[in-house]
């Protein structure tokens, strides 16, 4: 069985988007980090922070909200520096995470538009008798 181009782009754009979610969504439920980010993520980091408002209603109305959490603050080191410097919270979070989430940061804004590519550019059905 074979598996279109873009399906398997939008699958790993879905795919992509999940520790993303996970990750910013625990960061919104974290009784810590969360009132420190609160204010500053929005204009200073604006994909994070979409990133934080989905994460966040996701992980609230799957009742994940602890398990989030403990995905996002293991994922940190150094919780308490980045609650101390209020100015500086949003660079030193976006640096203290690990490479692989680092990466994935912008990849689901990109696959999808080479999901989108791909699907309009998908071969179609050529039919050459009409039936009327």
């Amino acid at each position: 069985m074979r598996i279109a181009k873009h399906t398997a782009a939008g699958l790993l754009c879905a795919l992509s988007l999940v520790p993303n979610l996970a990750f910013w969504g625990g960061l919104a439920h974290s009784p810590q980090v969360a009132p420190v980010l609160q204010e500053r993520l929005p204009s200073e980091a604006p994909l994070a922070y979409t990133w934080w408002l989905i994460g966040g209603a996701v992980g609230g109305m799957s009742g994940m909200d602890a398990a989030l959490v403990e995905f996002a603050e293991s994922r940190l080191e150094g919780i308490e520096g980045l609650v101390e410097s209020k100015p500086l919270a949003v660079d030193r979070v976006m640096a203290a995470r690990p490479t692989w989430l680092r990466t994935l940061h912008p990849a689901p804004l990109l696959l999808f538009a080479v999901a989108a590519v791909l699907w309009w550019r998908r071969p179609r059905h050529v039919s050459l008798f009409k039936s009327r």
